[in-house]
């Protein structure tokens, strides 16, 4: 083996080992109180405490959440007793217990008595934040009737997690006190520098038609701006390239293969006529079910290590005769789109939203209204409106009687409010917009005699409404658009407007998204039904999550439906419509400023110095990303003191964008236009590129072409191969002598598998390897 050849060898075994990471471990405590529950009321179930109890055991579970910085693979939980409280004595005496041993048992008590079980019950990750919810057992049930409360105690963590970057902070969430546990020391380092390779790990596609891929094109562009590698695919080079026994199944195994090269996020661009959907049936039955009695589950997508018709019977879903798991490894959401002017739209307003380009921004992001009706107007003390808003933060400005039905929801004749009422308020504009309320697909019900029972006042999706109803056609928020949560029956039953089905007009979900600068930028929404009784727990864990934990919307609804996985209906049916990674505005922003950007950038190298600021302060952690027309060319996060250096080649794109994001923070967005005009006295030589490069692909990932860019600062022997992921060689895709300056080749990978190659660019004095992604 020639020196060169063994150079090269090791070289593409060292790249090959950055496609692993080791495994950390870390340990660490949260001292944990319990407040004690209201037997006598039966409150204790549903009070902000969050009790639950578990089929097997009648005895309660105190639920907790930790947040754990990091993708999580192992977590091992164990728990001992610092205090406990008899709570059927009058006298409520507690009892200190002095000999707790590690091991879960109390040695002052019978050693037969464990103190406490432990169970996790869901696991989310996004692969930067992993979030457990665990179930503890702190009562114990005594042979001679006592009940003892385990009101404080110690929970004792152990954790093996692939770190990318980043520190491990645990965080017991929920609608309890937050809880923050220090760890004894840090993994790594932030890294304040990315590469577009990396930034690729957090992939997003949005799969639509052909024809509704460039309309879709500048959302892609925004994510990329917010650090997602963004990009659009086609279902017709699915359909084309991916196994499967109906569409449906293609484009899963198509994002199975997405998931396994890096990624996270997924919008299915368009309704069932752009992308089909998969219907889905919480029991299992051997003969068939109507359509209408299925729901659109569009979890299907996200679920992609269970077997959702492992029966062969086309009945998708069945608890126990099929095996879906539940639990997503993608954030999924749809954009219930038909036509390219509803796409545009919905684009447009997703991106505004993120931007807060709201008319009249001020106080928008507290901004919240309910809409409360019938039975959930009536539902337990105050209804389910008063229930919800009490588990909101305290800043928010939450309007709960403007369209509260009166005096009562099963009032014969409420005398408010009725259809144009409720169209009036909701023209206000607000940023987060409940409705607890009946419904149907094109349909939401405003008041109702009894419960539920005519004659109504109604709000339609349709052109002209009858007398004493109302029409969304008259909402006037144009320019205020935020997020609605609707629990009414088929409000996002956006399939039921084509035949066999005879609704004429459009769901209340895309009537909300594509109609122009109106309606709302998102929605959450069931494709069938909804539960009086249950469906708010959904809404009350979407909210948790939202407001305590991470703020993007399709991780809020992944929570709350992992949360109350029972009703397994409602974790079918309830969908995100609009961008999963939207995150919502939960407290008013500040802008970001970007100080110290040039004007234009130079056609090559580029050095730009520059500092990130809010209201005149510094902002730490903040991250800035410049994108060209082909990607993301450089991404950093700023310094402690709000500091960035961007150093970055660009090449002969039209221009570029630089933006600033943090999460609770108006981003920064900068267009700069590139010199490309030299004066007649210029020499030659300082437009030539000063040093070799090479870029990353684009598109990527691709399928099946795709082009690489490289510099020359002089000429040179260009030499460019791609390998498998083996360090097989693939192709040899250029082996000549080049001009100094910047060049382009075009890839071909129609004849190779999907995964992950590298591909390998030399010179006699230069050398560097990137790796991109087909997929099929």
């Amino acid at each position: 083996m020639t020196g060169r050849a063994i150079l090269r060898f090791v070289t593409i075994v060292l790249i090959l080992l950055l496609f692993f990471v080791s495994a950390e471990a870390i340990s660490g405590q949260i001292h944990v109180e319990t407040s004690i529950p209201d037997f006598n009321s039966h409150s204790w179930l549903t009070d902000t405490d969050r009790f639950h109890i578990f089929d097997d055991n009648s005895m309660p579970y105190r639920l907790i959440r930790l947040s754990v910085d990091g993708n999580v693979a192992i977590m091992g939980i164990s728990i001992v007793a610092l205090d406990s409280l008899d709570v059927t004595s009058r006298y409520q005496q507690p009892k200190t217990f002095t000999g707790i041993r590690t091991d879960g048992r109390n040695a002052t008590e019978n050693s037969t008595d464990t103190i406490a079980d432990v169970r996790v019950l869901s696991r989310v990750s996004d692969g930067y934040r992993t979030v457990f919810e665990i179930a503890v057992r702190v009562f114990r049930q005594k042979s001679y009737g006592k009940i003892w409360l385990i009101n404080q105690f110690q929970l004792e963590y152990d954790i093996t997690s692939a770190y990318t970057s980043g520190r491990i902070n645990a965080v017991p969430n929920g609608l309890i006190d937050r809880i923050i546990a220090e760890p004894t020391q840090k993994l790594h380092s932030n890294t304040q520098s990315l590469s577009a390779s990396e930034i690729g790990e957090d992939g997003y596609i949005i799969i639509t038609s052909d024809e509704l891929t460039t309309v879709f094109e500048p959302l892609a562009r925004w994510k990329c701006q917010l650090g997602y590698d963004a990009s659009v695919v086609s279902t017709d080079s699915i359909y084309g390239a991916c196994a499967g026994i109906d569409q449906q199944e293609q484009i899963r195994e198509f994002l199975t293969d997405a998931w396994n090269n890096g990624v996270r996020w997924v919008l299915l661009g368009g309704d069932e006529c752009i992308v089909p959907v998969r219907y889905a049936y919480h029991l299992n039955r051997s003969v068939e079910v109507a359509i209408e009695k299925q729901q659109i589950c569009d979890l299907y997508y996200a679920d992609l290590t269970g077997d959702w018709d492992s029966d062969g019977d086309g009945l998708y879903g069945e608890p126990t005769s099929d095996s879906p798991d539940i639990i997503p490894e993608l954030n999924i959401g749809r954009a219930v789109v038909r036509d390219s002017a509803g796409a545009a739209h919905f684009v447009e307003k997703t991106i505004r939203y993120e931007r807060m380009e709201i008319d009249d921004p001020d106080g928008f992001a507290s901004s919240v209204l309910m809409a409360s009706s019938d039975q959930m107007r009536d539902y337990g003390t105050g209804g389910q409106d008063s229930i919800i808003a009490a588990g909101l933060p305290e800043h928010l400005d939450i309007d709960i009687e403007s369209l509260a039905e009166s005096p009562t929801g099963d009032d014969p004749s409420p005398d408010n409010p009725d259809a144009d009422d409720f169209v009036s308020k909701l023209s206000e504009g607000q940023n987060l917009f409940y409705i607890l309320a009946h419904g149907q697909v094109d349909g939401i019900t405003s008041r109702a005699a009894n419960y539920n029972e005519w004659p109504k006042s109604m709000v339609f999706t349709r052109d002209e409404a009858p007398s004493g109803h109302g029409t969304l056609d008259d909402l006037t928020n144009f320019g205020r658009f935020g997020i609605v949560y609707s629990i009414g029956c088929n409000n996002g039953a956006f399939d039921m407007d084509t035949l066999p089905y005879e609704y004429e007009y459009p769901s209340i979900a895309e009537k909300m998204l594509t109609d122009s600068l109106r309606g709302a930028a998102a929605m959450i929404a069931y494709s069938r039904w909804g539960w009086v009784a249950s469906s708010y727990y959904l809404t009350l864990d979407f909210n948790d999550y939202l407001f305590n934990t991470d703020n993007r919307i399709g991780l809020a609804n992944d929570y709350s439906k992992l949360s109350n996985s029972y009703i397994r209906d409602l974790v079918y049916g309830l969908n995100v419509y609009g961008d999963p990674s939207l995150r919502v505005w939960t407290v008013e922003p500040s802008p970001l400023s970007v100080v110290g950007l040039p004007d234009h950038v130079d056609l090559g190298d580029n050095y730009i110095t520059a500092q990130i600021l809010s209201d005149g302060q510094p902002i730490e952690e903040t991250l800035v990303t410049v994108v060209s027309d082909s990607g993301i060319i450089f991404s950093t996060l700023s310094d402690d003191s709000g500091n960035i250096n961007l150093d970055f080649f660009f090449g002969p794109d039209t221009t570029i964008t630089i933006t600033a994001s943090r999460t609770g923070y108006i981003p920064s967005v900068t267009t700069l236009e590139p010199v490309i005009a030299l004066d007649a006295d210029d020499d030659d030589d300082d437009i030539l590129p000063r040093e070799f490069a090479l870029h990353q692909n684009y598109p990527n990932p691709f399928n099946p072409q795709t082009t690489v860019t490289f510099v020359l600062p002089e000429r040179a022997s260009a030499r460019l191969t791609v390998y498998n992921i083996l360090g097989q060689t693939v192709a040899s895709v250029l082996d000549e002598e080049l001009v100094a300056g910047s060049h382009s080749v075009e890839i071909d990978g129609a004849g190779w598998p999907s995964g992950v190659y590298l591909y390998r660019f030399e010179t006699d004095q230069y050398s560097e390897t990137r790796k991109m992604l087909l997929l099929k």
